[in-house]
């Protein structure tokens, strides 16, 4: 029953909001309608929705290459030495300590004099450079943590057998 009671509480909260999105202008104007989703009113209108798609894909997927190939070059690479890699993978774990906020505020105020980043200040590529760095070390984790559970011989087959060992190994979703 307490169960019963907790996703009841949750549903709620959730049809609450919905419902609300469809009232004129929650609590002063109750009226049922459609124009909230217009966008009308709104200053910037589908601007701030388009932002942030490109950040999400952006951030996907630079992350999604360089968390590859830092565990790939951190878990695979055989002429790295072992201090390098140790280092690497502290240094990894280094942006899941900081907060977003502070990061980005750090960022700013870190290149906000420097005419080298002067074109990066307030720009979509800075917030998908921190989303990604912010980001990075859960990516990375996990990206080595499957390549640590594949076994390394599989590289050493596949060059055997005449595949290229980056993009056919590697990279390939069906074994040929």
């Amino acid at each position: 029953m307490l169960a019963w009671g907790i996703t009841l509480f949750t549903l709620s909260s959730i049809l609450v909001v919905v419902f609300c999105s469809f009232i004129r202008f929650w609590p002063y104007e109750p009226v049922f309608t459609w124009h909230n989703f217009l966008l009308k009113d709104t200053t910037y209108g589908l601007k701030p929705w388009i932002n942030s798609l490109i950040l999400a894909l952006s951030t996907a997927v630079l992350g999604t290459f360089f968390a590859f190939s830092g565990s790939y070059l951190s878990t695979r690479y055989k002429n790295v030495s072992p201090l390098l890699q140790r280092l690497y993978n502290s240094l990894t774990a280094l942006p899941l300590c900081i907060p977003g906020t502070v990061l980005g505020l750090g960022f700013v105020f870190a290149f906000n004099n420097v005419s080298f980043f002067s074109g990066a200040l307030g720009s979509l590529a800075l917030i998908v450079f921190n989303t990604t760095l912010h980001l990075y070390t859960v990516a990375h984790v996990m990206s080595a943590n499957g390549l640590s559970q594949i076994d390394k011989r599989f590289e050493t087959v596949g060059r055997t057998l005449g595949a290229d060992k980056y993009f056919r190994t590697c990279f390939s979703l069906h074994p040929r």
